[in-house]
């Protein structure tokens, strides 16, 4: 007749055995959700604007720092507290056809002297996951 500690000895090697197989469970689970994660995020463009101005003309800066090309960018400004202002009036045709990961690009805008108020601007483009969209408000930025 086996003893009181072979007895408690075998559990506790069956209990810790079944906490180290739901543990590998759980790492192989999170293996394959990031292997997922990171193909998804190949596909993605990420495209934010900053804003700066000199004088009477203001520069919208569109920048992807994600990891996919952007197309058909194209950004929608209004004043915040205006929408359908007729300023700013954007000096390059749009959408741009293409916006590649790590490219700014530059878009020169007239603006009536003295308006330094934030913007709400929507840009929306395409990439692998299809049509996208953002909604951010930008400040002006002296350079």
């Amino acid at each position: 007749m086996p003893s009181i500690v072979s007895v408690v000895a075998l559990l506790s090697q069956r209990s810790a055995s079944e906490a180290q197989t739901k543990l590998q469970e759980r790492v192989a689970d999170i293996e394959v959700a990031r292997r997922d994660e990171e193909l998804v995020s190949r596909g993605v463009a990420d495209v934010t604007v900053r804003l700066a101005y000199a004088g009477m003309r203001e520069k919208f800066h569109l920048l992807n720092s994600g990891k996919a090309t952007a197309y058909d960018v194209d950004p929608k400004a209004d004043p915040v507290g205006k929408p359908g202002a007729p300023f700013p009036k954007l000096l390059t045709p749009l959408p741009l056809p293409q916006l590649v990961p790590d490219q700014t690009f530059s878009i020169e805008a007239e603006s009536i002297w003295g308006m330094r108020s934030p913007y709400d601007v929507t840009v929306s483009w395409r990439d692998e996951r299809g049509s996208q969209e953002v909604q951010m408000r930008v400040s002006q930025e002296r350079h």
